[in-house]
């Protein structure tokens, strides 16, 4: 244990009755603003409400455990890959050579995912559920999510220009 001597209990005696003043000073202000406050509300006519407690934060998004997902529906499917919970297919995004990402549309074609964009440059790179959290819709024959990715695209010389997107 430390002692203090006197000239340091003199001191900390200083440095708290100034902290005590401090607070006392910042409660007459706080005082005089909720009255100066009060006062305008009246001159306005409008009713002084109580003050109100903060607000609690909302909590965040809690992780759940994921739904297994549905079989897809039997005799409907000629394919091994279908839409889950989707009028459209989405999550495919595309970029050309002069053009940055954008969305695609995408539709299924038996075993093969059409994509089309505007514009006439060539695609030459697809990403699908390439995002943090994503909004994807395709699933294989099982019901299993496909998984995202990011590839470059080969362009085909042989393609006609009726294949080139729109």
């Amino acid at each position: 244990e430390t002692t203090l001597t006197p000239d340091e209990k003199k001191v900390w005696k200083q440095r708290s009755a100034k902290l005590a003043d401090e607070r006392k000073q910042k409660a007459e202000e706080k005082k005089k603003r909720e009255e100066r406050l009060k006062k305008r509300m009246k001159e306005l006519g409008e009713e002084p409400q109580p003050p109100q407690p903060p607000k609690k934060s909302e909590p965040k998004q809690v992780m759940r455990p994921a739904k297994k997902t549905p079989p897809p529906p039997k005799g409907i499917l000629k394919t091994t890959l279908y839409m889950l919970n989707s009028k459209k297919l989405i999550g495919f995004t595309v970029s050309g050579e002069k053009t940055p990402l954008s969305w695609a549309t995408a539709r299924i074609e038996g075993d093969a995912v059409l994509l089309s964009r505007k514009g006439d440059d060539p695609i030459t790179r697809v990403r699908y559920g390439y995002a943090d959290n994503p909004l994807a819709s395709l699933c294989d024959k099982n019901g299993v999510p496909v998984l995202p990715f990011d590839e470059k695209v080969k362009q085909n010389k042989d393609a006609s220009k009726s294949d080139k997107t729109k």
